[in-house]
Formats: C-alpha cells, sequence, structure tokens
C-alpha cells in the first residue's frame, strides 16, 4: 500500500510540474528549416522549367546556326539537357539559402522562460517532493534541517521547505 501512495504521489508530482519551455534545439529547427526550404524551392520544377527554356532556346540557335530539321533537333536536346541541368542547379542553391536563412532564424530565437508549477503546500504532492529536495525533511512540521555553516558548527534553525 505504502508503495502504491508514493507511485501515485510521485505521478502526480509529475503532472503538476510540468514545464512551458519551447526551447529552440538544432534537431527542431534542421526539421524546420527543411520544411520551409522544401516549399521555397523544388529542384524538379527547376529542372523542368530549365529544360524547357534551353530546349526552346537551343531548337532557335540550331535552326539559325544550322541547316534543317536536324540542327533544330540537336539543338533543342543540347540546350534542353543544359537548361535542365543549369535549372536544377539553381533550384538547389535557392533550397540552401533558404534552409539557411529559415535555420538561423529558428535557432536566433529567444525561447521561453520554463515555468513549473509547484504543488500547494501541506499537500501529499508537496511533502513528497520536499521529501526528495530535502533528506531531512519532516512532514509534520514541513520544515527541513539546513547544514551548518562549517564543519562541526552549530546547527541553524529548521527552514521550511519551498519548492521552485
Amino acid at each position: 500500500m505504502k508503495i502504491l501512495v508514493t507511485a501515485l504521489a510521485a505521478a502526480a508530482m509529475l503532472v503538476a510540474c510540468v514545464g512551458t519551455a519551447s526551447a529552440a534545439s538544432s534537431s527542431y529547427c534542421h526539421q524546420e528549416a527543411m520544411a520551409y526550404a522544401d516549399r521555397q524551392a523544388n529542384a524538379g520544377a527547376g529542372a523542368l522549367g530549365g529544360g524547357v527554356i534551353g530546349a526552346v532556346g537551343g531548337g532557335l540557335l540550331g535552326k539559325a546556326i544550322g541547316n534543317g530539321k536536324r540542327a533544330v533537333g540537336a539543338g533543342a536536346v543540347v540546350g534542353g539537357l543544359a537548361g535542365a541541368t543549369i535549372g536544377a542547379s539553381q533550384a538547389r542553391k535557392n533550397h540552401d539559402r533558404a534552409y539557411r536563412e529559415a535555420y538561423d532564424d529558428c535557432m536566433s530565437t529567444p525561447s521561453r522562460p520554463v515555468r513549473y508549477d509547484a504543488p500547494p503546500a501541506g499537500s501529499r504532492e508537496w511533502s513528497y517532493a520536499c521529501s526528495q529536495k530535502y533528506r531531512s525533511f519532516d512532514p509534520e512540521s514541513g520544515t527541513y534541517q539546513p547544514r551548518p555553516d562549517y564543519a562541526g558548527g552549530p546547527l541553524p534553525p529548521r527552514r521550511m521547505c519551498t519548492l521552485p
């Protein structure tokens, strides 16, 4: 029965001491920055757009320089491949830039202070927490015995238990 009461008091203490922190860890900021960068820059769309523009430009250049349909086709293929490569590369650079900006913003945002709600004085949860904090805690009086100022010195008066 004593173990059950202790376990219930410990569970109540955990529930009572719920913090409200939102510290930005590096893994959290990495995930947020990656999601932001993925929304901002799409390498597939960059490659497709670059390929289309390169193919049109290559076809026009092939027509101007070469003779007939073969020159237009060859120019379109070469221009399309070059445009797709350049478009994907540019999209990757935009993705990296967006990631760095979002990550730096996330890491530089100050976190809110952690706040703990202490159980009310005199409650079972309070007595349990005080007994965990101070070995000399007396639940009857709600006090603990502080250490002497120096080894072998007189004991200071007992103090009330206070929780954060």
